[in-house]
């Protein structure tokens, strides 16, 4: 395993365990609302992907998917306590399709179909948050996303084997991401910081 590829995916963990610290901030301040089903698709497509990465070669390149899923799993489980609890049919159907990426992988003896899925399924896993920002920006912590998104930056070029099932995963996760962000930050500028004595609408 080169050099570079170590310190990319260092830097991708740091990022996504930083990442934790504005959303435990937001947390605690009862502002950062996470969407359940969003973080559970995604702790399943992090360790899906990352299994995959595992198998073909992805050496550093997978560290940051794994950290990834147990950074998913603990929003996901804040996202069950305190989160946002209006779950549509369609959150529901990205879960059920979530779910079937390993038997997929299981069926066909390649990790590449697994990942294909997985990165369909966690764009579609933006979904729900993404609809919830537009008209709640405040509800998500702009750096905790922002700082994901550099996670998934460097762990593009963590990767030590070059393939398409150790790349597309998280070149597929950027460009929501950055969408979320955009959002995030754009929607703030025409939206109001809800107070204590307003209810923002839905």
């Amino acid at each position: 395993m080169s050099r570079p590829t170590q310190i990319f995916g260092i830097l991708a963990i740091i990022c996504n365990l930083s990442a934790i610290f504005p959303y435990v901030l937001g947390l605690a301040k009862q502002q950062t609302k996470p969407h359940f089903i969003t973080w559970l698709i995604w702790t399943i497509t992090n360790a899906t992907a990352f299994f995959a990465q595992l198998f073909s070669g992805a050496g550093a390149g997978a560290w940051p998917t794994l950290i990834g899923a147990f950074v998913c799993g603990g929003a996901t489980i804040s996202g069950l306590l305190v989160g946002e609890k209006t779950i549509t049919h369609g959150d529901w159907l990205s879960l059920i399709f979530a779910l079937l990426a390993t038997p997929l992988w299981i069926i066909t003896k390649s990790p590449l179909y697994s990942v294909i899925l997985v990165s369909l399924i966690d764009l579609a896993g933006y979904y729900p948050t993404l609809r919830k920002s537009w008209n709640r920006p405040y509800d998500e912590p702009i750096p905790a996303h922002s700082l994901g998104l550099l996670n998934q930056f460097f762990a593009i070029f963590a990767v030590e084997k070059l393939s398409l099932v150790n790349l597309l995963y998280p070149i597929v996760c950027f460009f929501p991401n950055l969408a979320l962000v955009s959002i995030l930050t754009l929607r703030r500028r025409v939206i109001a910081k809800p107070t204590a004595l307003t209810t923002p609408q839905e």
